[in-house]
């Protein structure tokens, strides 16, 4: 939830006996000055869901949030 740093709360959705094939989530808090998301929402579901080992299958993000916003 918003109290770890994940507005969208993705990892109940990744897990495998749920049998989700494709999840769209919007990510839209004001992160940057020009009103756009830095990717921060992302980064840290990513980051979580390494951390089980393989549990939850996330798609690689870029890593920080200023390489987020360069290269989405």
């Amino acid at each position: 939830g918003g109290s770890n740093g994940e507005v969208c709360p993705l990892q109940p959705l990744l897990a495998r006996a749920r049998g989700v094939d494709t999840i769209f989530a919007i990510d839209a808090p004001a992160d940057r000055m020009d009103s756009f998301s830095n990717g921060t929402d992302l980064i840290t579901t990513a980051s979580r869901a390494a951390r089980f080992g393989g549990l939850y299958p996330f798609p690689k993000v870029p890593s920080s949030p200023d390489t987020f916003s360069t290269k989405v």
